[in-house]
Parts: structure tokens; sequence; C-alpha cells
């Protein structure tokens, strides 16, 4: 029973320990998030499942990396869309060895153990005891605001598993510098699986607590710590970073109105009430501010406040992240901040609850730990009533939360996989199919390599396509003077190659989206044509092949490489000068 309320060494025991708590990780994540195997629902599910299975059937079928997305309307960047997965995130690898939908939930599952583990190892550094790791680990990936978001198929909020690793390699890396890189190369890894608005948090939490820490130990070196970490995340990222930054300049995202204010009692109903099925707060939806952790949890994590010289730091951006929730009321202190930051792209103000049970899981952990090494020799009882509590924390949290799974695939869909072989097409849903299914039944129309013109986004890409059920549509490649000929060699969703035969100087249209990215061959200038692109033809040619190849993509790609080896050679010149 020592396990239980000593801190965990390296011997056999204590490992057999970690395995066990790791066991009893697998389990909850696979009971929470292996939910309705093989089928997939509508609105967020569909969409997201769109965004998993393009780039991984681009990969698979097609043999080419991904960067163009010819399905969603019209055409836009696959990689410069901050939600989607990319080559270098779990859940796209998984996507690609077993389909993007089990992918998805597989990725949920691993996630979440990650996480956890994570949680475990990021306990450790404060050297809590066995049962405040299990503790935090469990409230951190089975809360509230976790099982509701990703029951509706939001799988890049279960990128915030990072969070405790990212946190952790910044702390050793306040010690030891050359932590700075594995801090830095997780915090990237997180932002190339999807997660560009929590990624935004990321440098919330870290940004705050490296201001604390420099004020807090006088010491300037964790500015210049977290100033590394973040050169070091541009190297590991720019390839994405970069077509991002671009898709977001050129489509900012729809914000929500700055004025919504939220009332004082959210903090019941998103972290103590047991109903977490109805709504509560006319005007916000409760799977917006969920954040059930139960009373124990809570408690704990006050009663943390009378240890405040020790974890301040944690408990003000706690209480930051509290205070953003209640967006833009007349007692929110922070608003104006988060103004700066630019809140109204987060759509709700209590997203920032993922912030807050993060710290929350956190800190009743340190508080678990150290009221039972605090009191345990007076009153030995408090190990069994430490036990008893974690175990109850579990179990109050399946019972509470086990309806939000009901809701994880509403008027659910079988999986279908890519059919190849039928000639790409675009179609606009009509209002019967979009009442039917969801927002666009985007996944049923790409599964017959058909995109959707006029296809939900969370980035607001205008469509200037004519899509084949529409007045005018002239076919996907089409002259615009009308004479000649044209043939399609192949096609795949980055890589169009045409046979082409005219008289007379033509205007080729290809019915895509206009993106400046797009090369051709023999080279010639890209035209924006009433939105779409085109190429003019002469009777001298006779192959234009169109290809994507966008400029900061090339950047990106050159800066990560240089500065790979810069970083190369200092990890191997700072292990010179050691040894």
């Amino acid at each position: 029973m020592h396990i239980f309320f000593e801190k965990p060494g390296k011997s056999k025991t204590d490992r057999a320990c970690f395995f066990a708590a790791l066991v009893v990780f697998v389990l909850l994540a696979v009971y929470f998030y292996a939910m309705g195997w093989g089928v997939y629902g509508t609105d967020d599910w569909d969409e997201l499942t769109f965004l998993h299975a393009v780039p991984a059937w681009t990969i698979k079928y097609f043999h080419e990396f991904p960067l163009w997305d010819p399905y969603l309307r019209g055409g836009s960047s696959v990689i410069g869309n901050p939600q989607n997965p990319s080559p270098l995130s779990l859940s796209f690898v998984l996507s690609l060895l077993f389909g993007p939908l089990a992918g998805i939930k597989l990725g949920n599952i691993l996630n979440a153990v990650i996480g956890m583990a994570g949680m475990y190892v990021l306990m450790g550094y404060w050297e809590t005891i066995w049962l405040a790791r299990v503790l935090a680990a469990v409230v951190l990936a089975f809360n509230g605001a976790m099982v509701y978001h990703v029951s509706q198929g939001q799988y890049m909020w279960m990128m915030t598993m990072y969070w405790p690793w990212i946190l952790f390699l910044f702390l050793k890396g306040s010690e030891k510098r050359l932590w700075i890189y594995p801090a830095a190369l997780v915090l990237s890894l997180q932002f190339w699986g999807g997660s560009t608005y929590p990624f935004a948090f990321d440098i919330v939490i870290l940004g705050l607590l490296t201001v604390l820490f420099a004020f807090r130990d006088k010491k300037a070196g964790y500015l210049l710590r977290f100033a590394e970490m973040m050169a070091a995340f541009v190297i590991f990222s720019a390839p994405r970073l970069f077509m991002v930054m671009e898709s977001l300049y050129r489509f900012p995202r729809v914000t929500i109105n700055e004025d919504s204010q939220v009332p004082w009692n959210i903090f019941y109903y998103a972290f103590l009430c047991r109903d977490q099925i109805n709504d509560h707060i006319a005007g916000l939806k409760i799977d917006e501010f969920s954040a059930y952790v139960g009373f124990i949890p809570f408690l704990l994590m006050a009663l943390l406040f009378f240890q405040w010289r020790k974890y301040w730091p944690y408990l003000c951006v706690l209480l930051f992240s509290l205070g953003l929730g209640l967006g833009n009321s007349p007692y929110s202190p922070f608003w104006p901040v988060f103004h700066l930051l630019g809140a109204g792209y987060f759509h709700f103000s209590t997203r920032s609850f993922l912030i807050s049970v993060f710290l929350i899981a956190l800190t009743s952990g340190l508080s678990l730990s150290y009221l039972v090494l605090r009191w345990r020799a007076k009153y030995p009882m408090i190990v069994l009533i430490a036990c008893v509590g974690v175990l109850f924390v579990m179990i109050d949290l399946v019972v509470v939360l086990s309806p939000v799974r009901h809701f994880a695939v509403t008027q659910e869909r079988q999986y279908q996989d890519f059919q190849s072989a039928i000639p790409f097409s675009q179609l606009e849903v009509t209002d019967q199919q979009r009442y039917r299914f969801g927002n666009s039944s985007m996944m049923e129309l790409l599964s017959r390599n058909t995109g959707t013109a006029n296809g939900y986004d969370a980035l607001p890409i205008p469509s200037h396509v004519r899509p084949m059920n529409s007045q005018g549509y002239k076919g996907e490649f089409y002259l615009q003077g009308g004479g000649g000929k044209l043939d399609i060699v192949s096609w795949s969703p980055d890589q169009w190659d045409l046979k082409v035969r005219v008289f007379q100087k033509d205007i080729l249209i290809v019915n895509q989206n206009y993106d400046p990215g797009f090369r051709c061959d023999p080279p010639r200038k890209i035209l924006d044509v009433d939105g779409v692109m085109g190429v003019e033809v002469t009777p001298d040619d006779t192959r234009i092949k169109f290809y994507y190849l966008p400029f900061n993509f090339v950047l990106g790609c050159w800066i990560s490489l240089l500065g790979l080896i810069v970083i190369g050679w200092d990890i191997i010149s700072t292990a010179h000068r050691r040894f």
C-alpha cells in the first residue's frame, strides 16, 4: 500500500505501478473515446472526417504529397487549412493505415493515453505521490470539455493532451537549455496535427507562466528560453506555419460578437453541475461551456490556494483562464487582454475553460500530494480516504459524462472507402441534403471522388466554381472560346495533365478557385478568370500540366532545412563542450 502515498522512484515496484496506471488510462480512454466505431455523424463529424480523408486518400490512391484540396468549396490549400491534419500527426498516420474515420477514433484514444502519461510525468517533476499523478491524469483527459468536444467529432481538441509534455519539457529546458528543442518539437507536432486554435492557448499558458516565473525568480533566463523555444518551433513548423498564416490572412476566420456576457453561475454549471446534458444558461449551449470535473478535484484545487507561495504562477494562470470564460462582462477584468489575443476567433469565450481544466487537473494533484504527505503521519486514515476519493472521481466522471457519449454519432452513416475510378466532379448540396445530412454531406460525396462546391469550412473561402448540377456548367476543364479539343491524360488532387489542341489563341479554364500557388508546365502565368484559374494556350501547345507548389511552402521547407542544420550543430557542439 505504500506506493499510493510514497513518491515513485525507479524500483521495479514503481515501474510496475506506472504500467498499472497506464492500463487504467487505456481502459478509460477506450471507454470514453471509442464511440460509434465504424460510423460517423453530421456537422463536425462530417466536416472533420472529410478533412482527414482528403490528405490520407491523396497519398494512398494518388501517391503524392497532399498540398491542394480540390473537393472543398471549389479548391483550397490542404496544408494551409488550420484544422487539417498533416503527415506529421499521429491521427494522420492512423488515417493512412486504417482509414480516416478509424484514424480519428484511434488517434483520440492514443492521444488521451499520451496526455495522461504526460501528466503522470509532469506531476513527477514535483515529486508528487503516485495517487496524485493518477488523479491529475484522469481529470485531464476525461473532463466535460474534452468528452463533449470529442463526442462531436472535434478531434483537434485532443491536441491539448500534449500540454503536459510541453510544460514538462519547458520546465526542464529552464534548467538545461537543450530540453527546449524537444519542447518546441512537441509544440510543433501539436500544430502539425491541426490544432491551430488550441495552439493559441499554448502561447497564453506558456507566455504567462514564463513572465510569472521570471518575476518570481528574478531571472530573465525564462524569457530567453521561451524565445528560443518559439524560434525552434518556427524551424520545425515553417512549411505549415507560413501556409496557415497566408490562409488566415486571405480568409480571416469569422468571429463572434464580442459583446457576449457570461454570468457568474457559469462556474457551477460548467465544473460542478452533474446534469451535463441540458442547457442551463440562455443563449449558450452546454457543449460550449461544459467542463465538468466534479466536487473533489475542484475542492482540492481551491485548497492549494493555502500553498499559494509555492504555486502562485499556476494559480494565477488558472484564475486568468476562468476570468476569460466570463466574456465581455463588467466583472471580467481580463477581457481587454483576451480581446487583444483575438477572442472572437475562439467563437465562445468559455473555450478558455480548456486551459482551466488542465490547470485544475494539475493543481488538484499537487494539492492531494501535499495533504497526504503533510498529514499521513498524524492521521494514517488519510491514505485510505485519498484512495477512495480518487476512485470516486473516476466513477463520478464515468457516471456524469457517459450520457454525453450518446451524442457522439447523430444521424449515423456507415463509412465508405474512396472510389478512385469515378471521374472527378463537383456538386452543390441541395437544401434537402443539407437538412438530412447536417452541414453538407461532404464525406459521402468525397467517397465518390466528388467535391462539395458549397461545403462548410471554418475559413470563409469563397467558392467561384460552377458545380455540375448548376446552370452554365461546361466541365472541370474547358476552352473559353469553345474551339479546339481537350483530353485528360491524368488527374490527381495536386496535378492535372491535359492534352490540348486549338487553332487560335484561347484560354484554358480550370474549374477550381484561383490560387497564386499554382504553376504550369510549360511555364506561363496562371490567370484569374472570374475567380477560377485559366491559362493562355496557342496552336503550338500540345500538353499543359498544372501543379500546386506555393512559394510559402517552398520557403518554409528551406527555413526548416537550414534551421535543423543549425539545431543539429548546436546540440553536437554543446555535447562536445560537456565531454
